[in-house]
């Protein structure tokens, strides 16, 4: 059965645009570009809320430029989110700079990164 094309969403503000691509088969794509901070943190949180369910979340940091703790922290809520209410969270690693702040907190291999395997304990957890 052919996909129907995405919908398209998009979002600006000050420092971050956010787009959104819903596709047939329960995959939404959630591109992000600019800065992911104090500031910008609950636009994304509730782009992240509304598409949140049975489906998967792809979140795209490839365009990010910066992120901060509040961004990291947001990740870390809307990961675990996914495993306590059966949806799906992948993650598009972002710049170079971007996947350094994510090492440095010792994260890059504990979240479900694309192309990144996760260290996880024999019963599916995280050390």
């Amino acid at each position: 059965m052919p996909e129907a094309p995405p919908r398209a969403f998009a979002a600006t503000g000050p420092q971050l645009t956010a787009s959104v691509r819903e596709a047939t088969n329960g995959v939404t794509h959630v591109c992000l570009a600019g800065e992911l901070d104090l500031s910008t943190v609950p636009e994304v949180e509730q782009l992240l809320a509304d598409r949140s369910g049975d489906g998967c979340v792809v979140l795209d940091l490839n365009r990010l430029g910066f992120i901060d703790s509040t961004g990291i922290s947001l990740i870390l809520r809307a990961y675990a989110d996914a495993q306590r209410d059966g949806w799906e969270l992948q993650i598009v690693p972002g710049s170079e700079e971007i996947q350094r702040v994510f090492r440095l907190v010792d994260l890059e291999g504990r979240l479900p990164f694309i192309g990144h395997s996760a260290r996880r304990g024999p019963d599916g957890s995280m050390p």
